[in-house]
């Protein structure tokens, strides 16, 4: 072989190389952090709902929303109230009841663990994006 073949060689096997090192590369970042999931908590301290019945209604939006429940039962809710580290309602089927009334919540198809569901209505969904508000 003669040196020029030899180089030929050595450079087409540098360049297979420097290919398959740069697929072994991790992408670059788009500048843009991956961001992680907010918790039920930090939920609820930005809505910052002021009563019993509003923490329910945010509780449930959490639920539909970010962990994706196709619907809620009284007992998730009160669930809510204990991972938010939040004293529970005595009775949190009082709570699902009055969004109920407010036009809230409605009727879910599934039963849980034998017991009766609900999902938010759009009025309650919205009532949870407007927020609401901080206590001056």
């Amino acid at each position: 072989m003669t040196n020029e073949i030899i180089q030929k060689k050595l450079a087409d096997i540098e360049q297979r190389l420097r290919v398959l090192e740069e697929a072994q590369q991790p992408e670059p970042s788009s500048g843009i952090a991956t961001r992680k999931k907010q918790s039920l908590r930090e939920f609820l301290n930005d809505k910052a709902p002021r009563t019993s019945t509003d923490r329910g209604l945010c509780i449930a939006y959490y639920y539909e929303t970010v962990e994706s429940l196709e619907s809620f039962s009284a007992a998730d809710i009160k669930e809510g109230f204990r991972k938010a580290r939040i004293a529970p309602p005595k009775n949190p089927n009082d709570v699902v009841n009055k969004n109920i009334a407010k036009g809230y919540m409605m009727d879910g198809t599934e039963v849980k663990n034998g017991k009766k569901t609900w999902v938010l209505t759009d009025s309650g969904l919205k009532a949870v994006e407007k927020g609401f508000g901080k206590e001056g």
